[in-house]
């Protein structure tokens, strides 16, 4: 699976496989989203070091739960791919919250929505169907969006 798919597959794949956590007394991502980009600050703050100036940190550590906390939670999250890649992939944006997740492909403004639990291989478009539903996450993608350069950073 390249990195460039949108798909749910694509992205339970790369960001959402449970994490193996050697030594901890239970792993506590099993059951988790646990997006990889969480690891660049854990792997900061284990280490006691800052980001580079200026450099935006997506993510948030993971150290209080190694730690035994509480599991890490978040109501939506976000993908921003704003590159055109050789093997076809477009720039696309998605939200996922709850068992929602919205797609905006960048190049043509067309949208995808679809209900995760009931429809896993996202193969129903539900914008049409949900479309106050898909606006309101629209919105949200485009909040953050404006804060990673833009839609396309390529252009």
């Amino acid at each position: 699976m390249a990195k460039t798919n949108c798909g749910e597959v694509g992205f339970r794949r790369l960001h959402l496989e449970p994490l193996d956590l050697s030594g901890c007394p239970s792993n506590p991502y099993e059951n988790h989203l646990n997006l990889v980009f969480r690891v660049y600050p854990t792997l900061l703050e284990i280490g006691g070091l800052a980001s580079a100036p200026g450099h935006v940190v997506d993510g948030v550590s993971l150290v209080p739960l190694l730690r035994g906390g509480r599991a890490l939670t978040r109501d939506r999250l976000f993908w921003h791919y704003p590159h055109y890649h050789p093997g076809g992939a477009t720039p696309y944006g998605a939200v996922r919250a709850g068992d929602w997740k919205l797609l905006e492909f960048f190049e043509t403004g067309r949208l995808e929505l679809y209900h995760l639990k009931r429809d896993p291989l996202e193969s129903q478009n539900l914008v049409e169907a949900e479309p106050r539903r898909a606006r309101r996450l629209q919105r949200d993608l485009a909040g953050l969006a404006g804060t990673r350069g833009g839609a396309n950073a390529d252009a």
